[in-house]
């Protein structure tokens, strides 16, 4: 029983732990994005010293590269505010798992000591409090109908209380895993912005290329662009992973427990 319990409130306390790093790493993003958005602005001032129209057109590029920025501030807030959710829905869980672990501790003892006053038995080894279905069952045990009217009395509200957590856990891990998929769906999103900010710096660095004598002023911006777009990249993939490992952390405790 004890073990039992004790995974799911490791499971649950994994999932926390994954969601704080995904809050850090949203609010992260918003670094990166202002990044971005000086590096446009400095390529728009140095094309804008040209003063010819390759100039016009690397200031075009710059003007669409410094406009990323805002265009992927509603979806970085969205993201930094799933991943707030998601650890305050996560942190409702682990308050929820506590409260069935006492309740769970306090029905053991009281079915040892039924077990102890009545002649039939029941195999406290095989019980399984975090499924739902395990209250039910006790109460439908020889031994719990056999007991004193307080006894059962007893084992009947724990039952009920453990019975209505389990739901109530079932629920907010529910809701934590809709949160993911949300949360999922707007990494994807923002990669979108993150391929035509490598686009944009790709096409920077054609225009750039038939430059005379300031190409190299424009090499630095091009490269800091390819940098900041592998930061995002690399941001979102770890935050992808985090949320695909605690997707499936949930998944499991629903398959094994709940």
């Amino acid at each position: 029983m004890q073990n039992d319990l004790i995974e799911l409130k490791n499971d649950v306390t994994k999932v926390f732990n994954i969601g704080i790093a995904v809050l850090k790493g949203a609010r992260a993003l918003q670094t990166i994005s202002q990044d971005l958005k000086l590096l446009a602005f400095n390529g728009i001032v140095q094309a804008a010293r040209i003063g010819n129209k390759q100039g016009q057109s690397l200031i075009t590029l710059s003007g669409f590269l410094s406009d990323l920025p805002s265009q992927i501030s509603p979806d970085l807030e969205e993201l930094e505010e799933l991943a707030s959710e998601l650890s305050s829905i996560i942190t409702l869980a682990s308050i929820t798992v506590r409260k069935f672990m006492i309740y769970s501790i306090t029905l053991m003892g009281l079915l040892k000591q039924i077990n102890a006053d009545t002649k039939n038995k029941i195999a406290l080894e095989r019980i399984r409090f975090s499924r739902t279905a395990t209250m039910g069952k006790i109460l439908k045990e020889q031994a719990v109908k056999d007991s004193n009217e307080i006894q059962k009395l007893n084992v009947a509200l724990l039952a009920h209380k453990s019975e209505k957590l389990s739901e109530k856990l079932a629920r907010e891990l529910g809701e934590a895993q809709s949160i993911i998929k949300s949360a999922e769906k707007e990494i994807e999103r923002i990669r979108r912005n993150g391929f035509i900010a490598n686009y944009m710096g790709s096409n920077i660095a054609i225009e750039s290329a038939y430059l005379e004598g300031k190409q190299t002023d424009f090499s630095g911006l091009i490269n800091n662009i390819k940098n900041i777009a592998e930061r995002l990249d690399n941001s979102l993939d770890s935050m992808l992973e985090k949320l695909n490992e605690g997707s499936s952390i949930l998944q499991n405790i629903k398959k094994k427990s709940l």
